[in-house]
């Protein structure tokens, strides 16, 4: 049990109080819809764990991501599936931000997830036959005054308790990248 120790202490350097909030409040409790875990991890600072210090985030490492998210799995695992969609679609968004630095306004998306405590869902794919988890599955198309969005995708694992929803969408394959 050494590593779930390791991972209870750097649960606890980043979020502090969380883990002990989580085991005052029986696992069947933590498991049902509506549950307090989601708003206990946000009053710990849980979004901002691997933004990086740069946009107002803790910066965790990637490894101790994955000790913070096997400490919270060993108190509930509902809440480790939520908070690790919500890394994904973070971590989405700063690899964005790190490499298009187009506008700015990924580091403000960033910062505002660091600093008000915003859970993020993830809407970037659906894992069809086929077709990789990554690929969009929502399709795009300007038109005069936007952009029509068409196509599906089904919601995430705890959608409706998040705060914002992140997607993903292919443009039109008209050789232009600046289509949509």
């Amino acid at each position: 049990m050494r590593t779930l120790d390791e991972a209870r202490e750097v649960c606890e350097r980043y979020l502090p109080g969380l883990l002990g909030k989580l085991s005052d409040i029986p696992l069947l409790e933590l498991e049902q819809p509506g549950n307090p875990g989601l708003e206990l991890f946000k009053a710990s600072g849980g979004p901002a764990l691997v933004i990086p210090t740069a946009y107002a985030g803790f910066g965790a490492t990637p490894l101790e991501a994955i000790q913070v998210t096997r400490a919270i799995g060993a108190a509930s695992p509902s809440l480790a599936v939520a908070s690790t969609m919500h890394h994904f679609s973070v971590a989405t968004i700063f690899t964005l931000a790190e490499s298009l630095r187009s506008s700015g306004v990924e580091w403000a998306l960033l910062e505002g997830i660091a600093t008000q405590n915003l859970l993020v869902s993830s809407g970037f794919a659906e894992g069809n036959p086929g077709q990789g988890i990554l690929s969009p599955t929502v399709g795009g198309k300007r038109v005069e005054g936007g952009i029509v969005v068409n196509g599906s995708k089904r919601p995430c694992s705890m959608a409706k308790s998040m705060d914002l929803l992140s997607a993903s969408l292919s443009p039109p394959r008209t050789g232009d990248r600046r289509s949509c």
